[in-house]
C-alpha cells in the first residue's frame, strides 16, 4: 500500500514539473518606460497593452496616426492605466 502511494505522490510531482507549474509572480512596472513599436497591431498592440496593465509607461510607435490614436483609446479604456 505504501509503495502505490508513494508512486502516486512521486507521477504527481513529475506531473506538475514537466508542465512547468503555475507562474504567480506579477512584475511591478511602475516607473518604468517601455517603447513598443507596431502597438496599434497584432504583437506590439498586445505587449503594449499588458504592459500598461502593469503599470508602466507605454509610449505607442505607429505609422499611422489615426490607428495609434485609436489603439491609445483602447489601451487606456481596457487597461485602467491613464
Amino acid at each position: 500500500m505504501i509503495i502505490v502511494i508513494m508512486s502516486m505522490s512521486l507521477l504527481y510531482i513529475l506531473k506538475k514539473y514537466l508542465n512547468g507549474g503555475v507562474n504567480r509572480y506579477q512584475p511591478y512596472m511602475k516607473g518604468k518606460v517601455a517603447i513598443i513599436t507596431g502597438s496599434n497591431t497584432g504583437i506590439g498592440y498586445e505587449t503594449a497593452l499588458e504592459l500598461a496593465k502593469l503599470e508602466c509607461t507605454v509610449i505607442l510607435g505607429c505609422r499611422d496616426e489615426k490607428k495609434g490614436k485609436e489603439a491609445l483609446e483602447k489601451i487606456k479604456k481596457l487597461s485602467k492605466n491613464v
